[in-house]
């Protein structure tokens, strides 16, 4: 699946992916982390900055969305922390465009 991700999705995508589990699925969320993660690059060229406070800031202006090819198991990981998250009752604003990028939708 090819989908499109703007900064704040992707940082939002870092913060939800399973830290443990079994070794797949740690070994899957490694190299997705890798994929998300900005560039040296995108670092210099979004003005991206960590605040004193723990937060993040950057030019929207320059920010620009990329695209990125995930497998089926990155897809199931996902989906799978998503409902999560859901579950826990611990969905935050900056995760809802995440859940309409993978289509999840979490049980009533």
């Amino acid at each position: 699946m090819k989908v499109s991700m703007n900064v704040t999705e992707r940082l939002a995508l870092l913060s939800i992916l399973p830290g443990e589990g079994n070794l797949a699925t740690i070994r899957q969320a490694r190299v997705l982390r890798e994929d998300l993660s900005l560039s040296e690059d995108e670092h210099k060229t979004f003005e991206f900055k960590v605040l004193e406070t723990g937060g993040f800031q950057w030019n929207p202006n320059k920010a620009q969305s990329k695209e990125f090819t995930l497998n089926a198991s990155q897809i199931g990981m996902i989906d799978k922390a998503l409902r999560t998250l859901d579950a826990q009752n611990k969905v935050q604003v900056h995760h809802e465009t995440l859940y309409e990028l993978f289509n999840v939708e979490p049980k009533e």
